[in-house]
């Protein structure tokens, strides 16, 4: 019985292959196959080069700062320094945990040119440096952890990192800021900058 069975199988195979091979040379329109020329293959068209912006993905435009450095600035976010000044201009806004389950900003910026008044500015933490070092930006920051001071310090980084309290002239305190609550606030959280500075 199996002898047979491979021996019709054999033969359905045989007859499959033969009737794919032939054929009545027609084409699907119905003409005949030998010598007819088939239409030619549009060429592909090739995409004009993508200039993408670094933080955006948006396409560079004339006024893109070629070889500028990004800038990143830490704003604080505790509830009795709401609200803040200038996170919706930055082109990515980084929220991360710090310590005691609260949260601190990170606002970069393309160019340090466009940033507008930002703040309440804050210390340095290691898990946002980390997050940027690839992009080598300037730091801005009022204060550090030690874990960062270390790593400014590993990575050789003093020519970028801007600490507000030993860079001159790149914060400004507002001393009569007023909370959401319209109460005024600690020194600690009076600290702001913007391009110019």
């Amino acid at each position: 019985m199996k002898r047979l069975m491979s021996v019709v199988l054999a033969v359905l195979m045989a007859a499959s292959v033969f009737t794919a091979c032939g054929g009545s040379g027609e084409t699907a329109s119905g003409e005949g196959g030998q010598g007819a020329s088939s239409p030619a293959a549009t060429p592909e068209p090739t995409p004009e080069p993508y200039e993408a912006q670094v933080l955006t993905g948006y396409e560079k435009d004339i006024d893109y700062p070629e070889g500028e450095r990004i800038t990143g600035v830490m704003v604080n976010n505790i509830q009795a320094c709401r609200p803040q000044r200038g996170l919706s201009a930055a082109d990515i806004l980084f929220e991360i945990k710090v310590e005691g389950g609260i949260t601190r900003f990170m606002a970069l910026f393309t160019d340090y040119n466009d940033i507008p008044e930002i703040g309440p500015i804050r210390s340095a933490r290691d898990q946002f440096f980390r997050l940027v070092l690839p992009w080598q930006p300037l730091y801005v920051h009022v204060g550090q952890s030690v874990v960062q001071r270390q790593y400014i310090k590993d990575y050789d980084y003093e020519e970028w990192d801007l600490e507000g309290n030993t860079a001159a002239g790149l914060i400004y305190r507002d001393s009569n800021r007023r909370n959401w609550a319209g109460n005024t606030v600690a020194k600690e959280h009076t600290a702001y900058t913007n391009g110019e500075k």
